[in-house]
């Protein structure tokens, strides 16, 4: 499955499936995006469950979290 999310349009996903789902996404250009990856690879496991520090970092680089997790 492919989805398009546009630049500047608040978009967001969730995993329907019974089973353990994988995100891959792809960016073009990718520029900034990937020193975002980088400085979330840092982070240790119980940083990356912290939503507060996951969302810190992602604001950092300009992205921002919009809405609940969907039920």
């Amino acid at each position: 499955m492919s989805i398009l999310g546009p630049r500047q349009i608040p978009h967001r996903w969730k995993n329907t499936g019974a089973s353990l789902g994988k995100l891959l996404i792809l960016m073009q250009p990718a520029g900034w995006l990937e020193e975002c990856f980088t400085a979330l690879s840092q982070l240790t496991e119980a940083q990356r469950r912290d939503i507060r520090v996951f969302t810190d970092v992602l604001a950092k680089h300009d992205i921002q979290v919009v809405g609940p997790p969907l039920p």
